[in-house]
């Protein structure tokens, strides 16, 4: 007897035809992301205004809600992955969170972990929501590293951008320092030297103790402005100064300095092996961001995104 004449394998048959009928035309809805709520869309305008000093015009709107709903997505997959279990930084935060609740109760750290999750707390802090989002990327990059650029591929770069690659210039300078409130006394000191004819060892008792030191050598504009800040460098650079020569006085947020030019380096291009380690690090940086991305969108593909 042919097989195919037994009724149980018509309803064999049939059921898996009915099974992949509801497959096709009722599949299972995707789990809901977004929209952001009126809240977080407030934070996250206030936190770019306070960075940029500006608000937000539509376009950088939609990129906060899609970068928002990215990170709900990878917090997501973080939490599915376990990832919250073994993290030390989420462990200890969760037993300090606890501890400031008075919720500890004597009981042991394990003990009290376990209830900090059972009670959700790792879902609304967002120290631990960015840990963890920041692990996942960092796992998934060690699990799936893109591939290294190749020599060729760098030199390629290096030269299609190579007026960007410039060695800084670097001074080499000493300071005499009158904070703002010591006004007069920096006015007698100007006053009372023709600057010209006065070399720094000649006053370098002169003017107040400042807290990064007095001399500074071999130093970029960006590593002089760590020391003291933009506005004291912007002077200094904009003066095209010469070595053995007094420039000031130059402002600055502490106060007012006399600074003299011990040496300066001009700027120049880099060769190809000087800019070979930023060349690297920036294809690597392109390459790792690109992985992400695809990542990123293949998890997207797992939700119903709502903006």
């Amino acid at each position: 007897m042919n097989i195919f004449q037994k009724s149980w394998v018509h309803f064999l048959i049939l059921g898996v035809f009915f099974f992949l009928s509801k497959q096709l035309f009722f599949p299972t809805p995707l789990p809901i992301i977004g929209p952001v709520s009126q809240e977080r869309m407030a934070v996250l305008i206030n936190q770019w205004e306070i960075e940029s000093g500006r608000p937000p015009n539509q376009q950088q709107k939609k990129f906060l809600v899609t970068t928002e709903l990215d990170r709900e997505i990878l917090f997501r997959q973080a939490l599915a992955d376990g990832l919250h279990l073994s993290d030390e930084f989420v462990y200890n935060r969760l037993i300090r969170t606890m501890s400031f609740l008075e919720m500890n109760s004597g009981a042991s750290n394990d003990a009290i972990f376990e209830q900090a999750l059972e009670m959700q707390l790792h879902q609304t802090d967002e120290l631990i929501r960015r840990r963890l989002v920041r692990q996942l990327e960092r796992q998934f990059l060690t699990q799936n590293p893109p591939s290294l650029p190749t020599n060729e591929e760098l030199l390629s770069e290096f030269r299609r951008q190579e007026s960007a690659f410039k060695s800084p210039a670097r001074y080499s300078i000493r300071h005499i320092y009158f904070p703002k409130d010591r006004v007069s006394e920096k006015s007698a000191f100007a006053a009372s030297f023709d600057l010209s004819g006065v070399s720094f060892d000649d006053v370098r008792e002169v003017g107040y103790p400042f807290l990064s030191g007095s001399q500074f050598i071999d130093h970029s504009p960006e590593q002089l402005s760590r020391q003291f800040d933009n506005k004291f460098v912007s002077q200094l650079v904009s003066k095209r100064v010469q070595e053995n020569v007094w420039v000031g006085p130059i402002a600055s947020s502490f106060g007012d300095h006399f600074v003299w030019i011990d040496g300066i380096s001009q700027s120049r291009d880099l060769t190809f092996s000087e800019a070979y380690k930023d060349l690297m690090a920036q294809a690597t940086s392109e390459r790792e961001g690109q992985a992400l991305e695809m990542f990123i969108q293949e998890l997207r593909n797992q939700y119903e995104i709502r903006l």
